[in-house]
């Protein structure tokens, strides 16, 4: 979720330096449905979802809320699924900052992909000599 976070950051913060998404003088409704059309992820605040809903995708058994019109769409993404990216100070909205972003994105890969080459023995053997470890200390 953080290495997809990460992605949509990158693509907003460059959407915007390149012109092609308005943030300035704009209504906060029609930013959250330029965003949806572009395809950005929303990131609800809510624990229980494990993945992220996928912007235009619905779900068949999500729950029914209470939400007020002008803060949700008809498909149950909320304005504040996009703070992530709107909350984000002016002053990141730099190809420095897209720099950092995507180093930051790499190492997270890396980290990632590392993962994915261990085996659930080699978890064992590492946490076996992890607490190994702590027992002599």
């Amino acid at each position: 979720m953080e290495l997809l976070k990460l992605e949509n950051k990158v693509r907003f913060i460059l959407a915007v330096v390149k012109g092609e998404i308005i943030v300035s003088n704009r209504k906060k409704a029609d930013l959250f449905v330029e965003l949806q059309t572009k395809g950005f992820t929303p990131f609800p605040k809510k624990a229980k979802a494990v993945e992220p809903e996928v912007a235009g995708a619905t779900d068949d058994t999500e729950e029914t809320e209470v939400k007020s019109p002008a803060d949700s769409s008809s498909n149950g993404v909320q304005i504040s699924d996009y703070k992530y990216l709107l909350a984000m100070a002016i002053g990141s909205l730099t190809i420095k900052k897209v720099q950092e972003l995507c180093a930051e994105r790499d190492k997270l890969n890396k980290e990632v992909d590392d993962l994915r080459k261990e085996t659930p023995k080699s978890f064992w053997r590492k946490d076996l000599a992890t607490l190994d470890g702590q027992l002599d200390v």
